[in-house]
C-alpha cells in the first residue's frame, strides 16, 4: 500500500539471490546482515547488486554482520557468481550498540557490544573481496561544517581511517 501511495504501480518481492530486470537494469536481491535488533533477531531487509551498461555495483546499504550471518559471505558469493564487481556502496559509520539495549531483560550476560553497521575496514575488505575499483562510502554523518555528531569524535576518526586505507 505504501508503494502504491507513492505512485509505484509495478513492484516485485524478491527473495535473497533472486534476480529481476527493469528495462536494461538487472537487480539481484542479496541478504542483509547487520543493524541487529538483538540476539537472534531476523528481518527481511535486503542489500542488492545492480548491473547496467556492462558495470555491476554492490549496494551494501547499512549492513555488516549479525547472529544470522556476515556480509563477508555475501561478498564472497557475489564474486563467485559474477566475477569482479565494479563498485561497492558501503557504510563507514562503524556504529556499535550495547546488546542489553535490545534484550528487554534487566540483566544480560552476553557480549557487551554488537557492531550495528560496517566501518572503513569492512568497506575496504568488501571492495577487495569483489575486486572493486570504486568505493562509494556513506553513512559517515560528518556534517559539512566539520562538527562530529558523536561527542567522542568517532565519525571524524572513521573518515580519517578510510582515507588511510583507500588509495
Amino acid at each position: 500500500p505504501l508503494l502504491e501511495e507513492l505512485g509505484f504501480h509495478r513492484f516485485e518481492r524478491l527473495d535473497p539471490w533472486q534476480t529481476t530486470r527493469v528495462g536494461d537494469i538487472e537487480v539481484q536481491a542479496t541478504p542483509f546482515f547487520g543493524e541487529s535488533a538483538g540476539p537472534d533477531s531476523n528481518h527481511d531487509w535486503m542489500t542488492f547488486c545492480v548491473a547496467l551498461g556492462g558495470k555491476r555495483f554492490f549496494c551494501a546499504v547499512d549492513s555488516c554482520n549479525d547472529t544470522q550471518g556476515s556480509m563477508d559471505d555475501v561478498a564472497r558469493r557475489l564474486m563467485r557468481e559474477h566475477g569482479r564487481i565494479d563498485g561497492v556502496f558501503a557504510p563507514v559509520s562503524s556504529f556499535f550498540y550495547a546488546v542489553a539495549m535490545f534484550t528487554r531483560r534487566p540483566f544480560y550476560m552476553g557480549p557487551g557490544m554488537d557492531q550495528y553497521t560496517a566501518g572503513p575496514d569492512d568497506a575496504v575488505r568488501w571492495c577487495t573481496m569483489v575486486g572493486a575499483d570504486v568505493l562509494v562510502p556513506y553513512a559517515s554523518f560528518v556534517v559539512a561544517a566539520g562538527e562530529d555528531p558523536e561527542p567522542d569524535g568517532n565519525q571524524r576518526a572513521n573518515i580519517e581511517l578510510l582515507r588511510q586505507r583507500v588509495r
